[in-house]
């Protein structure tokens, strides 16, 4: 296959995979013989450097560093002799335009005797007579989070927790010396403090901060933390990790959390779904981001008051909330043991008749947010009272407004049964949308183009203007905000739920980011582009070159018509 020809195979490949089509099917079309790892090196390269990536840029030499790149990498090197590999590796891209992999770098490195001694010294060497410098420091403003897991009790917290696992027979975890388990238990917490997001980045960490951090002279690299973080999970780790932190975060916030275990303590409940890239088939739930269903683990999130994290369990990508939250709530009593947890603030996700009746007759009170779906206009409400301010601008005028309701929601398993529910209706008047369509309108939809006359509707004709269709008419948004209590204040209850918003969606969103799990992850564990989004964009782009061809068409027939009436107009 020539050059050229390759490289239009690689170009047809990389767009079949960002349509959607795996590789294997994109391979088969294709009909070039690469593997997976290779296939997606392609897409990946396509997204960061273009087409150019695609490029083979290979003339016959025995090696990939020519003599002139050796030449400049000796001479660099030398001058600079503490210049990290991934330092070099992109100025050997910006220089020479060619992409070395740092271990193969190391390698190069290694063979001409310039590779890189930062803090580091050969087991044969004199040892030097000057005074030790600093080893390391990179990271240095993240070693507050280290203070702060010492200080906290965390570490402490986390080892007890270690030592309650129940390691299988014939594991490696079960003959590690106690200081080998707390390095490597700390080798993952501490990926953050030198910029790391996951254990997939150590394969390229050459330096030390890691391995200083738990006592060692070198971090522990991928392999070794994979594997013993594979282990701990086959030693029922992962409950044990739960309950301990469950009990930690209660010391923690202690003064605030046993204050708040009181007739008027709120807890904030919510669930969260990170899609999982994977080739095992895996549950699949609703990614709420992403409006798409994906392979997905589920997160249930719990929070006091104040919006401190209490506890935070892991589940199947499609359980619901529903589901999710009598066993944490459960959980959380019983490694906590301060009391009861009596008053709930949950999503709209937890927003069930019969889920909510189950949990008034445990004594709990639920406060939620009606679904769109469970209400119409006002005739669905009953008993609304007078709409007083909520909110108010500098200047005065009132930006929402609350009154208090009340609305009965059926309740399927028990025919004839409804649970009662008090509201508090929220209309802010700063945010408008359409009015709800009548049943008529639904059943008989109007044209898009009904309101024009029939002579602007030839939308074909050459010189033709689109005008602007009227503003459909549009009433107040409406915010239900329900509660299972048998009396309520509506300004109280409407403050309470909205507060929810800064204090818990807010903080999943900051611990998210740091953490990494904000970003979709491909097999090569670096981030890819979002393969439903891609699928919509090029759906979008079919029906634009669709439409402009039926307008060329449109247009090519009237000049046909109007040259054929002229022609016969003259005869």
């Amino acid at each position: 296959m020539e050059k050229e020809q390759r490289r239009e195979a690689k170009q047809h490949l990389v767009v079949l995979m960002h349509q959607g089509i795996s590789w294997k099917e994109a391979r088969a079309t294709v009909g070039v013989h690469i593997s997976r790892s290779t296939a997606y090196r392609w897409v990946q390269g396509v997204q960061s450097r273009g087409e150019a990536a695609l490029l083979d840029r290979r003339h016959g030499h025995p090696t990939k560093l020519r003599e002139a790149v050796l030449q400049w990498l000796v001479a660099t090197c030398r001058a600079n002799p503490q210049m990290p590999s991934r330092e070099v590796q992109a100025a050997l891209q910006e220089q020479f335009d060619i992409y070395v992999s740092i271990g193969y770098l190391n390698r190069v490195r290694g063979q001409l005797g310039i590779e890189n001694h930062r803090g580091r010294s050969k087991k044969n060497s004199k040892r030097s007579l000057l005074p030790p410098g600093p080893q390391w420091q990179e990271g240095a403003g993240a070693l507050l989070l280290v203070a702060a897991a010492n200080t906290s009790g965390l570490l402490e917290a986390l080892e007890t927790a270690l030592s309650c696992c129940a390691p299988q027979a014939g594991s490696r975890l079960a003959h590690l010396s106690s200081s080998s388990r707390q390095s490597l238990l700390q080798t993952p917490l501490f990926l953050g403090v030198v910029g790391l997001s996951r254990p997939w980045g150590l394969r390229g960490y050459t330096g030390d901060a890691l391995g200083r951090l738990p006592g060692r002279s070198r971090a522990y690299g991928y392999f070794h933390t994979e594997r013993f973080l594979a282990e701990l999970a086959r030693s029922n780790g992962a409950e044990a990790f739960t309950s301990a932190l469950a009990r930690w975060t209660t010391r923690l916030w202690q003064s605030e959390v046993s204050a708040g275990m009181n007739v008027s303590a709120l807890f904030y409940i919510d669930g969260h779904r990170k899609p999982v890239y994977t080739d095992a088939l895996i549950p699949r739930g609703l990614v709420g981001r992403l409006s798409t269903i994906l392979g997905s683990r589920t997160l249930v999130l719990l929070h006091d008051a104040s919006g401190h994290p209490l506890l935070i369990t892991t589940h199947r990508g499609d359980q619901h909330l529903t589901s999710g939250l009598p066993t944490v709530i459960k959980q959380y009593e019983q490694e906590a043991g301060l009391g009861t947890v009596r008053y709930l603030v949950v999503d709209r996700e937890a927003m069930a008749a019969e889920f909510l009746a189950a949990l008034k007759e445990t004594g709990r009170t639920a406060i939620s947010v009606l679904r769109t779906d469970q209400y119409g206009g006002l005739d669905s409400f009953t008993d609304i009272g007078a709409f007083v301010p909520l909110r108010v601008s500098k200047q005065g005028d009132v930006l929402r407004e609350v009154a208090p309701a009340s609305i009965a929601l059926p309740l399927p398993e028990q025919k004839g049964q409804v649970l009662q529910l008090r509201v508090a209706l929220i209309r802010d008047l700063c945010r408008r949308v359409p009015v709800p369509p009548t049943k008529e309108e639904l059943d008989y939809p109007r044209r898009w183009d009904a309101d024009l006359d029939w002579k602007e509707r030839m939308w074909w004709e050459e010189g033709w203007q689109a005008t602007p269709s009227p503003a459909p008419p549009t009433v107040p948004k409406r915010i239900p905000i329900v509660s299972t209590a048998e009396t309520i204040d509506a300004v109280e209850l409407a403050e309470t739920y909205t507060r929810r918003w800064p204090l818990q969606e807010n903080i999943i969103r900051d611990f998210l980011l740091p953490l990494g799990l904000d970003t979709n992850h491909g097999y090569s564990k670096r981030p890819v582009e979002n393969s439903e989004v891609a699928k919509k964009r090029t759906a979008l782009e079919k029906r634009l070159v669709n439409v402009l061809t039926l307008q060329q068409k449109e247009r090519a027939s009237g000049v046909a018509m109007e040259a054929s009436s002229t022609r016969s107009g003259a005869s």
